[in-house]
């Protein structure tokens, strides 16, 4: 009984491990920076922050930048604690110069290998290109269409504010950014990527009274991860299968290239046991 309980525990928490939710929370705040009034879990409520990037699983938040400073402690500055600091300080140094030399040792002997493999087909650094394009090609066409089952994209608040004090320029301004966002929003909806209603929580405002540009939102990217394992596996099956590909065009043209060569060769043999 007791080892079914601990299985049914195990599995209960590598499905919630797999299925919970994990967000990227984005925030940016419009002059002044965050107001300082919050939930008690939210991690800018309690300092002044232009923006605030969190990570956000379930209920709990974790805020990744700007970093929260460190408050001074008073035993930081007493006499034991500076000389054991400045020990520490020390063997960091001697360490650093250790990497820094072994560093140096390994750059000079990758430029002399550099230096003797500098003979490249040049065949093959053109082919390569059109590879790359190809799987990036693939790549895109197969993730694309399916973002939506990855990961979603909710916009709880996002204000964009023109101003250039310049009327007509604020105006030219204004069109190219609203058709530009327009495209985003058709783009993200399209791939089912951004919640219903998106567009109720974009403000584009033309602000005419000669105040700079501002921008403020509230943005926040939800996936888990079993979604995002299942978009790593597909893109790395794509990666393979694309390389497997170019591995057999290349073996091929190296093959044509080895025949060409031998045949080429036999025929010179010819000519001159003829000329002889």
């Amino acid at each position: 009984m007791g080892a079914v309980i601990g299985w049914s525990i195990a599995v209960a928490v590598l499905l919630l491990i797999l299925f919970a939710p994990v967000g990227i929370r984005l925030r940016v705040f419009d002059r002044g920076g965050c107001s300082g009034v919050g939930q008690k879990s939210d991690p800018c409520a309690d300092r002044q922050v232009p923006w605030c990037i969190c990570l956000q699983i379930l209920c709990f938040f974790f805020p990744l930048f700007p970093k929260k400073k460190k408050r001074p402690r008073l035993r930081d500055y007493r006499i034991k604690h500076l000389k054991k600091e400045g020990a520490r300080l020390r063997r960091r140094q001697r360490r650093m110069e250790k990497r820094r030399a072994r560093r140096l040792a390994k750059q000079k002997k990758r430029r002399a290998e550099e230096k003797k493999k500098k003979k490249l087909d040049k065949e093959n650094k053109i082919t390569d290109i059109p590879a790359m394009l190809r799987l990036v090609t693939r790549m895109l066409g197969a993730i694309l269409p399916r973002t939506g089952k990855y990961f979603q994209i909710r916009i709880k608040r996002c204000t964009i504010r023109i101003g250039t004090g310049d009327a007509a320029q604020t105006a030219i301004c204004y069109g190219t950014v609203s058709a530009l966002l327009a495209q985003l929003l058709a783009l993200l909806r399209s791939s089912q990527t951004v919640t219903k209603n998106a567009e109720k929580h974009v403000s584009l405002i033309a602000d005419f009274s000669g105040r700079p540009s501002s921008f403020s939102c509230d943005i926040r990217a939800t996936t888990s991860l079993f979604a995002f394992l299942r978009l790593f596996f597909r893109g790395a099956g794509i990666y393979l299968d694309e390389k497997v590909r170019q591995d057999a065009k290349r073996s091929d043209t190296q093959r044509a290239a080895k025949a060409a060569a031998e045949k080429k060769a036999r025929e010179d043999i010819l000519n001159e046991l003829m000329g002889s």
